[in-house]
């Protein structure tokens, strides 16, 4: 249980800091993208699609610019939730499995477990 269980926390950390660094990569490509009509107009462009959005990813595309996508924003959140609610569970699973072990030492120092 123990590899496990390391293996598990690298692998949500990795997870986690993939997460980060996509997030990061798309809102720089978002600001980079929608800078010049305003970024507080396309916020809603930075997880969305539809609307004016897609309007101003096609006239770009028309025009030759790689045109922003929301794809990489939402990866990006799906790997840190991913990678923070893996963390948050093995945390749980190990306080109780002590739990469980304090509760079973107790037991037998008390001699309720001896048989």
């Amino acid at each position: 249980m123990r590899k496990i269980d390391i293996g598990v926390r690298r692998l949500s950390l990795l997870a986690i800091v993939i997460g980060l660094v996509l997030i990061v990569a798309a809102l720089l490509w978002w600001g980079f993208f929608y800078r010049s009509i305003g970024l507080g107009v396309a916020l809603s462009c930075l997880y969305a699609r539809g609307g004016s959005c897609d309007f101003i990813r096609h006239v770009a595309a028309e025009a030759g610019r790689a045109a922003y996508t929301p794809a990489l924003f939402r990866l990006g959140v799906v790997a840190l939730a991913g990678g923070s609610l893996a963390r948050v569970a093995i945390a749980v699973l190990r306080r109780r499995l002590r739990q469980r072990q304090s509760a079973q030492a107790v037991r037998q120092w008390s001699g309720i477990g001896l048989s």
